[in-house]
């Protein structure tokens, strides 16, 4: 009696532990194949557009020289560029000059727009002299694909310009 209660016993042990192998095989799979969340593919440019005595555009600019005339000054540096796959609902944060950064956030995909949250990020230094995100300007814009959006605010030197661009 005690040898039966035993076989009985491992075959129950062995049918369970082959119930959760064939259930834990046939989800792991799926799990796998579980399609990535959308990412946007996000150019960030930081311009440092100032007035001087002899006129100067970048020429990693020379695709938005039109774009640029817009803004009353005669001399445009690059002073940031970086390109990144930035998932929807998810902050991307690019460090610019005079501790300011530009911040995007995705947020729906059509065929032709990305509707995205853009905005100006200072960091100011609080009481106990602690580097805090301030925001500055943020906005929400739907970007045509593989056409810069133009935004600036002024600076101690000038004024800092940022040009969103997505895929």
């Amino acid at each position: 009696m005690r040898h039966a209660n035993r076989r009985r016993r491992i075959r129950t042990s062995a049918w369970i532990l082959g119930l959760v192998l064939s259930v834990t095989a046939s989800v792991a799979p799926a799990a796998e194949k579980a399609p990535d969340d959308p990412k946007v593919a996000v150019t960030i440019l930081g311009i440092h557009a100032t007035n001087e005595e002899k006129p100067h555009v970048d020429p990693a600019l020379q695709a938005i020289t039109k774009e640029l005339k817009q803004y009353k000054f005669n001399c445009f540096r690059l002073v940031a560029k970086e390109t990144r796959p930035v998932p929807l609902g998810k902050a991307w944060e690019l460090a610019m000059i005079e501790d300011y950064a530009r911040r995007v956030v995705p947020q729906e995909i059509s065929k032709e727009r990305i509707k995205m949250e853009i905005a100006w990020i200072q960091y100011v230094k609080d009481k106990d002299g602690k580097r805090k995100p301030h925001v500055r300007d943020r906005m929400v814009m739907a970007i045509g694909k593989g056409k810069y959006l133009l935004a600036g605010v002024k600076t101690k030197t000038g004024a800092l310009i940022g040009a969103v661009a997505v895929k």
